[in-house]
């Protein structure tokens, strides 16, 4: 009998807690867990926002479950017994406020690891921007600036004067493979502030430096044009004497030799191949044109005293000799002078080869040679350009030329 009292017990309180916890909330339990839910609904409103910070979402989260839990804590201490701690509504407000602690958590657990990744990759870009920086700025540092270095510094434009334009080229070379290097370092945005500005200055200040060399150029095809347009009135004004019995006057070979310079330096600077080309065409028929007024001198045609006194002079003879002999193999050399008195000393900038993405400055020094040859019935005059370059350690390279001009004249005329 006992048992079975036990049993009936057991099975009606099982049935009063079920009905129980089936039963509304009393009144004031229900209203007490409204202001649960508003904390609640408030916090999570606020982490459902895009445009508020991470921050604010993770404070709003954790204040706002604290909030509930001590509403929820005050509930208990005054209604306990008066309902049921597993009813669905109290079950689920609890799930909530453990779900918003766990985003609180989460959220910041997961901004923590971002800062330090962010930390680690500012570190690393720091590090890389200051030896960038450090190989960069130098080049932009003008005059007059802390931390100026005039063998680094980068002046962004070209000059007539032959030193200072090889300085200026081999700072600009430098400059521009060290931009290229950092280009190919791709720190793109992780570069700091100081180190985009001094690359955007550097990449102007090469471009400007290519856009005065560019002016150069055109400034020296506009002088060769004016050279040329001179000769070849010249030629034309001596041609029409051929045959009147007028005393007909030669191109000095000098201004030849000058028109030939200015040509080649600007080939040396300039892209436009097509207008060197037209003018290279017009310096050989002008040369040509001056090979036909010397013919008809022939009697007049001697060499020019020999002017050079250097050390040098016998290797000079000697080089524009086998010059000669190359030019008419089988010649008979019947006399060799330097007419110019001195090495005459030209500084070029030109490309480095035919892809023209380069620059270098080219010094060179050069002579004039003559020589007189027998080649078989014919006595000739020839007239020789000698030159040297300068090599990186200051010496000078071997001697180099080409004949520039032959001009028939009389054997009796070598003296």
């Amino acid at each position: 009998m006992k048992s079975y009292r036990l049993g009936v017990s057991v099975g009606l309180m099982l049935l009063a807690g079920w009905a129980w916890a089936q039963e509304p909330l009393p009144s004031n339990v229900a209203f007490k867990l409204r202001d649960v839910e508003r904390v609640v609904d408030r916090a999570e409103r606020v982490i459902a926002v895009d445009h508020i910070a991470e921050a604010d979402k993770i404070a709003a989260a954790r204040s706002g479950a604290a909030e509930a839990r001590g509403v929820m804590a005050e509930l208990e201490r005054r209604y306990a017994g008066k309902y049921d701690p597993q009813h669905p509504e109290i079950v689920a407000m609890a799930a909530r406020i453990d779900a918003l602690e766990a985003t609180a958590q989460g959220r910041e657990a997961a901004r923590t690891e971002a800062q330090a990744a962010a930390a680690a990759q500012s570190a690393t870009a720091s590090a890389a921007s200051a030896d960038w920086l450090a190989r960069l700025q130098p080049y932009v540092i003008g005059i007059g600036r802390s931390g100026h270095d005039p063998a680094k510094y980068l002046v962004p434009s070209a000059t007539h004067e032959a030193e200072e334009m090889q300085r200026r080229l081999a700072i600009h070379a430098a400059a521009s493979a060290d931009l290229e290097g950092y280009r190919q370092a791709h720190l793109g945005a992780n570069a700091t502030d100081e180190l985009q500005e001094v690359v955007s200055t550097l990449a102007v200040a090469l471009q400007d430096f290519g856009n005065s060399c560019a002016q150069y150029a055109a400034e020296d095809l506009a002088e060769a044009d004016r050279q040329l347009n001179e000769m070849e009135a010249f030629c034309r004004t001596q041609e029409a004497k051929v045959g009147q019995g007028e005393t007909i006057l030669f191109l000095d070979r000098f201004q030849m030799e000058q028109a030939q310079n200015v040509v080649d330096r600007a080939a040396g600077l300039s892209k436009d191949t097509a207008k060197i080309d037209a003018l290279r065409a017009r310096l050989k028929a002008v040369a040509q044109a001056d090979v036909r007024l010397r013919a008809t001198r022939a009697a007049d045609t001697r060499l020019r005293p020999d002017a050079y006194g250097g050390n040098d002079a016998a290797e000079l003879k000697k080089a524009a000799e086998d010059i000669v002999a190359k030019a008419a193999p089988g010649c008979r050399r019947l006399k060799t002078i330097i007419a110019t008195p001195d090495w005459r000393m030209e500084s070029v900038v030109e490309w480095t080869d035919s892809t023209r993405t380069a620059l270098r400055h080219r010094t060179t020094r050069s002579v004039v040679a003559e020589c007189a040859a027998r080649v078989n019935a014919d006595t000739r005059l020839y007239t020789i350009h000698l030159s040297q370059d300068r090599q990186p350690d200051g010496h000078w390279g071997p001697i180099q030329g080409h004949v520039m001009f032959t001009d028939p004249m009389l054997e009796a005329n070598v003296k």
